[in-house]
């Protein structure tokens, strides 16, 4: 059987790669939001060039709703006033979401550059996972002080 990663078949990838749901609109204030202009542009596949899905083009007002639900975020400490170990625990629950979904963030990532999906799981099962880890890892460890590496 000719395999990406011991799991699963070119074929699966190919069946997955029909069916994919792609949801791309503004995701503001822990919501999918629809964008301000109705513009869309079409997504395509490089390597194919099937047609992908259509995506808004986005608007400044767009950008700006995402930057005031960011600052007011801040401001209201939901993150920024959490303890280390809090904030360490929800970045390594976000490596674990990674690390379950790797295979069809690599899939979309695949799709959306016309990489080949080996190149794809690689950048998402070991570059962004370690990267990650390496975040989370570095969360209670900024005190001023520097270890040497």
């Amino acid at each position: 059987m000719n395999t990406v990663n011991n799991k699963i078949s070119y074929g699966e990838y190919q069946k997955r790669a029909k069916t994919m749901q792609w949801n791309i609109r503004p995701f503001i204030n822990g919501q999918y939001q629809s964008s301000m202009v109705d513009t869309t542009y079409s997504a395509v596949n490089p390597a194919t060039s099937q047609l992908l899905y259509h995506a808004s083009i986005g608007h400044t007002g767009d950008v700006d709703r995402a930057v005031c639900s960011a600052r007011v975020a801040f401001d209201d400490g939901r993150w920024s006033a959490l303890g280390v170990q809090t904030r360490r625990h929800i970045m390594m629950k976000f490596i674990e979401l990674l690390k379950k979904n790797a295979e069809n963030i690599a899939l979309m990532d695949s799709l959306e550059m016309g990489k080949p999906i080996t190149a794809a799981l690689w950048d998402v099962q070991i570059m962004a996972s370690h990267f990650a880890q390496f975040s989370a890892e570095c969360i209670d460890k900024i005190q001023g002080q520097v270890a040497n590496t």
